[in-house]
């Protein structure tokens, strides 16, 4: 981690542009480029891969997803303080109930058995999310800037989703 750290720092003094985003193409210095910081952390991930001859399927469950802003930070400075992992997560144990339900679920399949969704999942894939139970707080610029991180030059191919919210709470607010 530490060899990761320096050389990533070493990189930064030769004004590398190892990091692709508008800013580097742009000729902006990265230093002073600010980036709205969002990190996702989960609690008990499961994931499952299956693949049957010409059928594949990924799915992955999230029991408990908990959002944490860390704000409008020069990206740079994120780079090199990235958390890698953190063995010592806060739990809640103030939990009155036991979580049975995930509150994430995706599941993507893609082969001729993915075309009982639609003739197009067969070659294209099916993408299927479920939020259930879900309530988070988030930055207004966490989901202004993320266009700029789905952007991309090529045409995406159409994939067929269902995207279902159940008993969901998700307020923004302006930061």
């Amino acid at each position: 981690d530490r060899d990761i750290k320096s050389s990533s720092v070493g990189d930064e003094e030769r004004g590398s542009t190892c990091v692709n985003s508008s800013a580097s193409l742009s000729g902006q210095d990265p230093n002073t480029q600010l980036v709205s910081v969002l990190v996702l952390k989960t609690n008990e991930l499961n994931c499952v891969v299956e693949s049957k001859g010409d059928d594949m399927t990924l799915a992955l469950q999230v029991m408990e997803l908990t959002p944490q802003h860390l704000g409008n930070i020069s990206m740079w400075q994120y780079i090199q303080n990235a958390p890698t992992g953190d063995t010592n997560t806060e739990r809640s144990t103030t939990t009155e109930t036991i979580q049975t339900q995930p509150e994430l679920c995706l599941r993507y399949e893609i082969g001729p058995s993915a075309a009982v969704h639609s003739p197009l999942a067969a070659q294209n894939g099916f993408f299927h999310l479920l939020i259930h139970s879900y309530e988070a707080e988030l930055l207004t610029s966490s989901l202004s800037s993320i266009g700029l991180f789905l952007e991309d030059e090529i045409i995406p191919e159409v994939i067929p989703m269902k995207i279902e919210i159940v008993n969901t709470k998700i307020t923004l607010t302006d930061d």
